[in-house]
């Protein structure tokens, strides 16, 4: 139900509504007032918090809808799913924040540079968008509330405060595997079809394919799945602080993992 009003309260960590996956929008609301109500009050909402992005599920909205904006331009995308993602090896180093969570909480993500998303607009039409940098970083984040992943799904548990950490562990694990997932879906428009008019304005060029990974780039690679890997079978503290500083070493940030007490054993 869409209510008077400019703008939307926004759900606070650790309300569960947050961890709910949104519903896709069926083809009857396309075309309809409400649809396009709800879309104002989302653009709305996220101007007056000065975000970059928000999605309705944020908000309590069970719909899955996105809208982004890089200050001069608006993007709203209506069912969004990723149908491209440039290579691996090409992913950035972002630390965020987010809204919903504690306001000091900060997490170092891995995004990828580039994507191609495929989303519906209010009329119910299918198009396809490429972003890269800022606005590729925001569209990721924005899709994983979709899909009730939160930042704090991205980091170990041992980078958490500890309020936040005792919420957090009883299902860290299963979480984190979906916030490290980089979903595909087949897209609907044959490649054939992507004309001008399927393309929402101010999409980027796609990148090619052709990546150099030099044994550097490779080594880094190697190193974070071996890392995502060691996080899910140790249950050592000690062990999940080491990884935390391997890892804060390897994204070229500083870990806010804690060190064991001298003199008390560590899990």
């Amino acid at each position: 139900v869409v209510k008077s009003g400019t703008c939307w309260e926004m759900g606070r960590w650790p309300d569960p509504a947050l961890r709910r996956v949104a519903s896709k929008v069926p083809p009857k609301y396309f075309g309809t007032k409400m649809l396009s109500t709800l879309a104002s009050k989302l653009k709305e909402t996220c101007n007056q918090a000065g975000a970059v992005g928000l999605a309705a599920q944020q908000c309590g909205i069970d719909a899955s809808i996105v809208y982004l904006t890089d200050g001069n331009k608006d993007i709203l995308l209506i069912n969004p799913r990723f149908v491209w993602r440039s290579p691996e090896v090409k992913m950035n180093s972002w630390e965020e924040q987010c809204l919903v969570l504690p306001p000091d909480f900060r997490a170092t993500v891995m995004r990828d540079n580039k994507v191609k998303i495929e989303a519906e607009d209010l009329n119910g039409n299918t198009r396809t968008i490429t972003l890269g940098g800022e606005l590729a970083r925001a569209a990721q984040h924005e899709i994983d509330h979709d899909r009730g992943v939160l930042i704090v799904d991205q980091v170990a548990l041992s980078d958490m405060p500890e309020f936040m950490r005792i919420v957090e562990e009883g299902s860290h694990d299963q979480r984190q595997n979906m916030a490290f997932e980089r979903i595909l879906e087949n897209p609907s428009i044959r490649q054939k079809d992507f004309h001008v008019e399927n393309i929402i304005p101010f999409a980027e060029a796609a990148e090619t394919d052709e990546v150099k990974c030099d044994d550097e780039c490779k080594r880094r690679i190697s190193e974070r799945r071996a890392l995502f890997q060691q996080s899910r079978s140790t249950r050592s503290r000690q062990e999940l602080f080491d990884i935390s500083r391997q890892r804060a070493s390897l994204y070229n940030t500083t870990s806010q993992a804690a060190n064991c007490m001298p003199g008390f054993p560590c899990w």
